[in-house]
């Protein structure tokens, strides 16, 4: 007990003094209901059996491990302090723990962008701390503003506006919270969904209201000066599993759906090597200007003219019609492979401004384009960019284009070691211990010893929490 009352102590003392780190971002405890850890006073503490305790523990673990249902019982632990809650409030006890760990500090990185990208995001619901990996969340649901994306990040192709934009999960994780200008975080996302067409953004005031709040974020009009670290989003690792795109526009591309599976998009060098960040911004230095390169690799990628007949109810439904569309579809793209490299030389007093623009595209194996009308004909130019989202004319982009040339076309691999979220100690231990007593049961024949036998014959006075 002084031993438990000592490590209490300090860590209560930790929590109310704490570093620049818990100084500068303390999270908020409002609505939490937080059950503080029993006194342990002298002569009151009733005494528990060996088997009691060894029970009792058991029990609480595996409730918190695999505990699901309805009427659960969900407990996190934050220091010496016990939050808990029920199923019904389990999406909001499950943001309050997130917000006392490293993950709040994540989120408060994206905080605010997040607000006006996916102006419905609600952190209560939303959000999920991961049980069993240590440094990592989940985001859940994402309903995109699809005005933010068309204007403020132009995904969507030249031309076109986004009508709708839907991301199934995000699993956001991290290596040390100290090593961020080293390790990139790394987010894996499940499925994107998405539909671009010849429409308006939005009205004037609804774009001009996006661009304040976009400015109000990112620090307003003021030069965007290199600090000597590589930027957070552009260091950051995405690992996509398929995206879909639906094209509906007439005088531009046609009805085309563009599907990608198995992205991955990293920073690398100029070689497309990816290492760590700091390596990459030494490497990328040169006298005023820095090199940024961003590696788009997919393991398959297919662009396909879409009929009208094949947005038909009656064809989505048929088995037979989706086999008859595959056999007599026509590509404007046979599904390939695909390594992209994406080199940006800014300059240091100001990254808005591009100097210099390249794009290396590789295709490993023999591919094939069909181009139909409306496509790579005369068309009217694309409105320019807000200037004050673009306030420097973009350069002339440099295009090199490989197919096939030779050898099957790969990046130079790398020792730079992807992180991915490791399991939480409890979970291992406990999942080690059963794969251990199977394989005991299995493969060994156990006799007990005489006094545990004769132990074992007699009525127990415990045996009804076995029964």
């Amino acid at each position: 007990r002084k031993l438990r009352g000592a490590i209490g102590a300090h860590s209560r003392g930790s929590a109310g003094g704490g570093g620049w780190l818990s100084q500068a971002f303390r999270p908020s405890r409002a609505g939490m209901r937080v059950v503080p850890a029993p006194a342990a006073v002298p002569g009151s503490t009733p005494e528990t059996s060996m088997t009691g305790r060894i029970w009792a523990t058991w029990e609480g673990l595996y409730q918190r491990l695999t505990c699901w249902g309805e009427g659960c019982r969900v407990a996190f632990y934050d220091g010496v302090r016990l939050v808990e809650a029920t199923a019904q409030g389990g999406a909001s006890a499950t943001w309050q723990a997130l917000s006392t760990s490293e993950g709040q500090f994540i989120y408060n990185l994206f905080r605010r962008q997040l607000a006006v990208l996916i102006p419905t995001f609600d952190p209560l619901t939303q959000i999920e701390a991961d049980l069993f990996m240590q440094r990592s969340f989940y985001l859940r649901d994402l309903h995109m503003s699809p005005a933010a994306l068309s204007v403020l990040i132009p995904l969507a192709p030249p031309g076109l506006n986004f009508s709708c934009f839907w991301v199934s999960d995000v699993r956001v994780s991290w290596v040390n919270l100290l090593s961020l200008d080293q390790n990139p975080i790394v987010c894996e996302i499940d499925s994107i969904q998405a539909q671009a067409g010849e429409i308006p953004a939005g009205n004037a005031s609804e774009v001009d209201s996006l661009i304040t709040d976009w400015l109000d974020v990112v620090g307003g009009l003021d030069p965007v000066r290199f600090v000597g670290r590589y930027p957070l989003l552009d260091g950051a690792t995405f690992r996509v599993r398929n995206i879909q795109l639906d094209i509906d526009s007439p005088s531009r591309y046609g009805k085309l759906r563009l599907k990608l599976e198995g992205v991955d998009i990293v920073a690398v060098d100029s070689e497309g090597r990816q290492r760590g960040l700091i390596e990459l911004v030494k490497a990328g230095m040169h006298q005023d200007t820095i090199t940024f390169n961003r590696l788009v690799e997919c393991s398959e990628i297919s662009a396909l003219y879409v009929s009208d007949s094949a947005n038909s109810t009656a064809d989505a439904e048929s088995g037979a019609a989706d086999e008859d569309q595959q056999q007599h579809a026509q590509y404007l793209l046979d599904p390939t492979p695909l390594a992209a490299l994406l080199t940006q030389r800014c300059m240091i007093e100001d990254l808005r401004r591009v100097v210099a623009q390249k794009w290396t595209l590789a295709f490993p194996g023999a591919t094939r384009f069909h181009t139909i009308p409306p496509l790579l004909t005369t068309q009217p130019e694309p409105p320019p960019p807000d200037p004050r989202l673009v306030p420097f004319p973009p350069p002339a982009t440099e295009y090199h284009v490989r197919v096939a040339d030779g050898a099957s076309f790969q990046w130079y691999s790398s020792a730079f070691v992807a992180h991915r979220p490791q399991m939480h100690p409890i979970a291992a231990m406990v999942f080690t211990t059963i794969i251990l007593c199977a394989l005991l049961a299995l493969t060994a024949t156990c006799s007990p010893r005489p006094w545990l036998q004769r132990l074992l014959s007699r009525r127990l006075p415990f045996g009804q929490l076995f029964c």
